[in-house]
């Protein structure tokens, strides 16, 4: 029963991380961060931060107190949190790293795209030419 218990909590963390590698990647590549949230991230990364605690506590604390649990099926069980939240929060603070970026850097224009920011600069290149043909 225990490895049965293993193996969910393994496949739950590898689709767990397998979920952010095409956002995580997508953003690096891009360095498009328009359509995220950055409290949302923020968010969840604590959330990850704090089940990754957990888990390292749930096996310090028997190892500790070794009177009060199995440790083996303690460690097992913690591995397949430690392990996917590790690598997790890593991806999202990499995003959380270039939407911050992006937001120093363009200021009210974070939330624009290439594309809208591109388009910006032209229509004012061509106000810049009107007004240098009026004068």
């Amino acid at each position: 029963m225990t490895i049965f218990i293993a193996i969910i909590g393994y496949l739950a963390g590898f689709f767990g991380v397998i979920a952010f590698i095409p956002q995580t990647i997508k953003t690096i590549k891009t360095k498009n961060t328009k359509e995220i949230s950055l409290k949302a991230y923020i968010i969840y990364n604590l959330a990850n931060f704090l089940f990754l605690l957990l888990a390292i506590l749930s096996i310090v604390l028997p190892i500790m107190h070794p009177e009060n649990a199995a440790i083996s099926q303690i460690i097992i069980w913690s591995i397949t949190i430690i392990l996917p939240y590790t690598v997790t929060m890593i991806g999202v603070s990499c995003i959380i790293f270039i939407k911050v970026q992006n937001i120093r850097k363009f200021g009210e224009y974070a939330n624009k795209s290439k594309k809208q920011i591109n388009q910006i600069e032209l229509e004012l290149n061509q106000e810049i030419e009107e007004i240098n043909n009026v004068i």
